[in-house]
């Protein structure tokens, strides 16, 4: 009977576990202001925004309640 002799075993490479901080997404504004925590309709829009800032990676930004603006042709400021 022949046995084959074991390859010497490797050393496996570690894993390297990104730290939480750096797999969330940049989330603006941390904590959500109060009025936004505590209002039951703007419970959807918490979910939305955790689940973002959760499943994002940080080459994500995730933005809540910013107001954007853009000019028109003329110059004038309005809703973008």
């Amino acid at each position: 009977m022949v046995v084959p002799t074991p390859k010497p075993s490797r050393p496996r490479a570690r894993r390297q576990v990104p730290r939480v901080e750096e797999t969330m997404a940049i989330v603006y504004s941390t904590p959500l202001p109060r009025y936004v925590q505590n209002d039951p309709m703007r419970a959807a829009d918490r979910r939305v925004y955790e689940a973002l800032g959760e499943g994002l990676g940080r080459d994500h930004s995730v933005f809540y309640g910013v107001a954007w603006l853009a000019r028109t042709p003329r110059g004038v400021a309005r809703d973008g």
